[in-house]
């Protein structure tokens, strides 16, 4: 069918042309009322007989909906369905007394769109003569207590024509739903009044609507997460989405005064021939949101990563050798994300020209300065006259294009929507092979310049600039990262993280990353670091490890930039060690002199291990909010400063010596009422590992705790604190130890529902047990203090008296998210002897699920190992746990034999993910 055509006569209420699944029997249901029109319970009987047409005709939409899979097309008949309704209900129920004379019934937002999802609000106006009328206002009542009672969810207001033109003037929200009215039923001239007086207050308002529209654009894409590649976006108000295109319609036809989107045929040639890319947009995302709502059975527009799956198979999407169906389905949706934006400002720059409201300052007020015959100012942007291009050919040309980005960088302009959409054109005919050297110079410059590189690198992305460049890149546009700890897609984690590495530079993040912040100054190699962090996830989406293909395919591309040997050698170390400082920091003691030289032995200089710091900090701020914290920023100020001591010379084993004493002292600093010998009690009692694995704020705390919890002289003591800028919590549990505790805090925190992020576990020698739990709310609950008090007495209790917890954690295990399954997590068991000259160590990868540090835990202490220390690390749906253990005579474990059982055993539990 010709989808536009049938679409313009949706909108001209040309309906019944068109072949809906579901049609009212009219006739049928009017003979049904009109047998009980004067029966006691007449609303009762309505509601009956409309309950069974209601019911009817959403199941057939649904079955018509997986049948078709049209969006746009379930969409209008929901509309269409509840409007007969709606016109029915109306019609019958004046019959007797002309309330409808004076009365029209409007649709609006949309419904009045014709764009009614299943589980949306029905928006209506019920616009009205100066009159008042008794009569009418019981009408409106009837007839909304039966949709109401229909459970149809009606969102109203009553207004004459004069109220409403006043409440536009003032409230920008209802003059916006206003474009969108259709009537249903009543009053034709009621109605065509008040289009003519909103066409009168369009006449002064055009530019001020559109400013007001993109400014509510622009916040609202803030709040929702600021960028068109989320793991896991919201469909209807996410940047590229549903409301982007809404806001389109909208000033568009606020500019030309027109209620009908599709008149923009016989107005606007150009923009007309964006209608079909315009509908295919509007089509894919109205098709996934119908998904979701029948998925979920409410009115629900995230994307999650449950539901994707399932759409993905709807969609048809199937996984094959090298890609997921779900990642196909997320690249077409982020496609349509970016092809909104194009829209957009394809849309806005014609409606600019059309009003003529640029102000052109031409090549004769800026040829002196800007030695440039073809570039203009136009609307405050950048803007290539083609005109005076005599050689056309020129603009598919590298160097040319990537002059204009450089151009406007530099001079802090905004590139002009008709010449970005030069730039799409001619970018698909480049080739890079056949291009001069002097581009490479240029996109060189683009990433270095300290002018608002992250927006230029991400339109040079959206306009395909980068993925025509370098063909690598172009595999990680819109490329999922199947793991619960990003947020992004990894092309837009990449330009986060050279825009946060130029927040450091600028010295806006010495609150967080003092060290970095401080550190980036002193680099010698700025180039150097700004090329590893552009290509850290190059290798991303590959079956091999990430930064082993990736430090490959740094390699060709610096080298197709033409740098030198030390620069090539230096990227490609980066890229390919980018995960190593995060690692040995959260992950393993950094206290043992043996960390420490293992590490600054693959590190070998004090340059590298600069640039290595900057980098990792970068990459965890560009992950998403929350997941650098106080916490972090420790284990790795002290893991650099230890490193860089050794590198310059300095014995491991002495500096480490040192180090917690100098910890003790900063810490006792903050004790001001503590006498000299509490003071030195305390300090007394811990292993030196435990000073430096944590941050001195949190130290502090646990000191304050310590003293209250002595006091108290209870077996077990619990407390928590909450974390500052997060929604987690940090529980520490002190308690007499034994070989299953730190197992049995973790079954006890996980059957509450709450998700364990982080784990460290001391003992003092006084042998009580300090177990340190940072976690975060699952998906069922909020932390609140209330919340909290339960959970402390809960896990106090059956710490105290015993439990079994493994019933429960296998029911969370299977009711854990589906979205889970998506993801590609490797199970591994690494046992190693030589990282620690006194402990075995145990490092285990792969899928979190809940109660899988109880499960490892306790089967560590089956196989009769005792957890010295432990870290443990939650990286989204990824965990990294890593256990230093002996045996039970306390010595490593020495038995090739030994090691495989454990290995095997714990991968068991693992594999059962």
């Amino acid at each position: 069918m010709d989808f536009l055509k049938d679409k313009f006569e949706f909108i001209n209420q040309n309906t019944e042309k068109i072949s809906f699944p579901i049609k009212i029997n009219i006739p049928s249901i009017q003979d049904n009322i009109s047998k009980n029109k004067h029966h006691s319970n007449l609303k009762s009987n309505l509601t009956s007989v409309f309950a069974d047409v209601l019911k009817e005709g959403q199941s057939i939409i649904k079955k018509d909906f997986k049948n078709k899979k049209d969006g746009l097309f379930c969409l209008s008949s929901n509309s269409h369905l509840i409007e007969q309704i709606i016109k029915i209900l109306f019609e019958f129920s004046s019959e007797t007394t002309n309330g409808l004379n004076n009365l029209a019934v409007i649709s609006s937002g949309g419904f009045g769109r014709r764009e009614l999802a299943p589980n949306s609000d029905v928006d209506l106006l019920f616009l009205t003569g100066p009159k008042k009328s008794e009569t009418r206002n019981q009408l409106i009542s009837f007839v909304l207590y039966i949709l109401w009672d229909l459970g149809i969810k009606v969102s109203h207001s009553t207004r004459t024509v004069s109220q409403a033109i006043k409440d536009a003037e003032k409230d920008i929200n209802f003059r916006t739903s206003i474009l969108d009215i259709r009537k249903l039923v009543g009053n034709t001239n009621l109605f065509e009044e008040l289009k003519n007086k909103i066409k009168l207050l369009q006449d002064d308002t055009k530019s001020d609507f559109k400013i007001i529209k993109l400014k509510e654009q622009e916040e609202r894409h803030k709040l929702s997460g600021g960028s068109r590649y989320m793991l896991e976006p919201n469909i209807k108000e996410g940047k590229g989405c549903l409301r982007d295109l809404n806001t389109l319609v909208w000033i568009t036809k606020y500019h030309f005064k027109i209620f009908n989107f599709l008149e923009i045929k016989k107005i606007n040639k150009c923009l007309a021939r964006e209608l079909e890319n315009f509908y295919k947009a509007l089509g894919f995302i109205t098709t996934i949101r119908c998904c979701l709502h029948y998925i979920s059975n409410k009115d629900n527009n995230i994307l999650d990563l449950s539901s994707q799956e399932e759409i993905a198979s709807f969609f048809g999407f199937k996984d094959d050798s090298n890609t997921l169906g779900v990642e196909k389905l997320m690249k077409q949706f982020y496609f349509v994300t970016k092809e909104v934006g194009r829209l957009t400002r394809r849309f806005l720059n014609e409606l600019d020209t059309i009003n003529d409201t640029r102000s052109i300052y031409s090549i004769t007020t800026h040829q002196n300065v800007w030695d440039r015959k073809n570039f203009e100012i136009i609307d405050g942007k950048l803007y290539l006259n083609v005109a005076k291009i005599k050689n056309k050919l020129s603009i598919i040309n590298l160097n040319f294009i990537l002059d204009i980005f450089e151009f406007a960088q530099n001079r802090g302009l905004e590139i002009h929507p008709s010449t970005i959409h030069h730039i799409e054109i001619s970018i698909k005919q480049v080739s890079v092979v056949k291009e001069k050297n002097d581009w490479k110079e240029k996109f060189i410059n683009i990433l270095l310049s300290r002018k608002n590189t992250e927006e230029f690198l991400r339109l040079m992305t959206e306009t395909g600039v980068l993925g025509q460049i370098f063909s690598d890149f172009k595999n990680i546009i819109g490329l999922m990262q199947f793991n619960m700890y990003h947020y992004y897609t990894v092309d837009e984690h990449t330009i986060r993280s050279i825009g946060f590495l130029h927040k450091l530079e600028k010295g806006e993040l010495s609150d967080i990353a003092p060290v970095a912040s401080e550190l980036v100054k002193k680099i010698k190699s700025r180039k150097v670091l700004f090329l590893a962090l552009f290509l850290h996830d190059i290798g991303k989406g590959r079956k091999r490890d990430h930064s082993i293909i990736g430090s490959e395919i740094a390699k060709e591309i610096c080298l197709k930039l033409s740098l030198n040997n030390e620069e090539i050698e230096n990227i490609t170390w980066l890229v390919r060690n980018h995960l190593l400082m995060s690692k040995i920091a959260f992950n393993y003691d950094i206290s043992d002199p043996k960390t420490i030289t293992d590490f600054t032995n693959q590190v070998q200089s004090p340059e590298k291990l600069k640039l290595l710091l900057i980098m990792t900090v970068a990459d965890i701020l560009a992950v998403g909010p929350d997941k650098w914290n106080s916490w972090k920023a420790s284990l790795m100020r002290d893991l650099y400063r230890f490193s860089e001591k050794v590198l310059y010379g300095a014995d491991p084993h002495q500096i480490l010596e040192l180090n917690p004493e100098k910890s003790k002292d900063k810490i006792k600093k903050t004790l001001h009422n503590w006498t000299a010998e509490d003071l030195d009690n305390y300090s007394d009692q811990y292993p030196n590992n435990y000073w430096s694995s944590i941050d001195t704020e949190t130290h502090t705390w646990l000191a304050q705790t310590t003293k209250k919890n002595i006091s108290n002289n209870n077996l077990i003591n619990l407390d928590y604190k909450s974390l500052k800028g997060t929604d987690s919590v940090l529980i520490v549990v002190m308690a007499p130890d034994h070989s299953g505790l730190f197992s049995d805090i973790a079954g006890a925190i996980t059957i509450q529902e709450i998700e364990i992020q982080t784990a460290k576990i001391f003992t003092r020698k006084d042998g009580i047990a300090v177990d340190l739990f940072w976690v975060s709310p699952g998906k069922r609950i909020i932390l609140n203090y209330e919340k909290l008090d339960k959970i402390k007495k809960s896990i106090i209790k059956n710490l105290t008296e015993g439990f079994y917890p493994d019933r429960q954690i296998a029911n969370l295990w299977k009711s854990s998210s589906k979205g889970l399954n998506l993801f590609r997590n490797v199970s591994r068991v690494m046992l190693y002897n030589d990282l620690s000259n006194s402990n075995s160590i145990i490092e285990v990868n792969g899928k979190n699920r809940p109660g899988l540090l109880y499960k490892l835990t306790k089967e560590i202490k089956s196989l009769g190992l005792q957890i010295q220390s432990a870290s443990v690390s939650t990286y989204g749906d990824k965990v990294v746990d890593v256990f230093y253990v002996k045996d039970i005579f306390g010595m490593k474990i020495d038995s090739k034999t030994r090691e495989d059982v454990i290995i095997r055993s714990l991968k068991k539990i693992l594999l059962e993910c």
